[in-house]
């Protein structure tokens, strides 16, 4: 509930039909550059104004809320660097904040309820490996896909 005026945002920015700015030739313009614009490029394209509001939760009390409106577009420029600067962080950020990737806890201390500190590596050995890469299909694979990385600025 918290965060579903987020997602609505995001959602707006998305459905937005905006014109490309990693690409000015309209002809070279495809629909996977279509596509990532509108999941990567378009919320950065507006001054979001983030203001706290509230709403009724299903069990009748009221919840702070994040109210986000649409603010001023920026300069295709400004959007530029802010992509460059995003592309040039973004492995740093996800080191720090992507918790799929950071090892887990491996269980309980001595004293109730404190958690232990000790962190026990994922276990996946050659054989697991081969076979997920065997379970793959070859098309998958090989797939390309238009990414962040693709992007020279």
């Amino acid at each position: 509930m918290r965060y579903s005026n987020v997602s609505e945002y995001l959602n707006d920015r998305y459905n937005e039909d905006l014109t490309p700015v990693l690409e000015t030739d309209p002809a070279k313009v495809t629909d996977q550059l279509k596509e990532f614009e509108k999941q990567v490029v378009n919320n950065k394209r507006y001054v979001t104004k983030i203001t706290r509001g509230s709403a009724t939760s299903s069990y009748g009390r009221d919840v702070y809320v994040f109210e986000l409106n649409k603010g001023s577009q920026l300069d295709d420029n400004a959007v530029l660097k802010i992509l460059k600067l995003s592309k040039a962080t973004v492995e740093k950020f996800n080191e720090k904040f992507d918790w799929s990737k950071k090892v887990k806890p491996t269980g309980y201390g001595t004293a109730p309820g404190i958690m232990s500190t000790e962190t026990q590596e994922p276990e996946t050995s050659k054989a697991d490996a081969t076979q997920t890469e065997q379970s793959e299909p070859k098309e998958k694979q090989e797939e390309k896909v238009f990414s962040f990385d693709d992007i020279d600025f």
